[in-house]
């Protein structure tokens, strides 16, 4: 029986079903508008300026964004994080301002 719970993804059949979490601080304008752009073409939804959340099956969109931030940032002066996080903490999460639904969309 796999393991399922707060530390670990729900999983249907092949599908590892969770939410994926990326956050970059990249300072080129022009690579920061297209790594935003590459995230929203893969399904993504801005929760804040430069942090995007995903909700679904991510099975090998962990690497593809990897693959997608290395061509985009310059690893001296730029970071991307990439994480996966249980869905209750998004759920649970405080937030101050402005806040989002859970489709992306910022509510006031």
């Amino acid at each position: 029986m796999e393991e399922t719970g707060p530390r670990c993804p729900r999983r249907d059949g092949e599908r590892v079903l969770g939410v994926l979490l990326v956050a970059y601080d990249v300072s080129d304008d022009t690579n920061r508008v297209k790594l935003a752009n590459d995230l929203l073409r893969m399904g993504f939804s801005r929760i804040q300026r430069s942090v995007y959340v995903y909700r679904g099956s991510y099975r090998g969109l962990r690497n593809r964004v990897a693959e997608v931030a290395a061509r985009r940032i310059d690893p001296r002066t730029d970071t991307v994080l990439i994480m996966t996080v249980p869905e209750w903490s998004l759920e649970n999460a405080l937030v101050i301002g402005l806040s989002y639904k859970r489709d992306g969309v910022v509510e006031l």
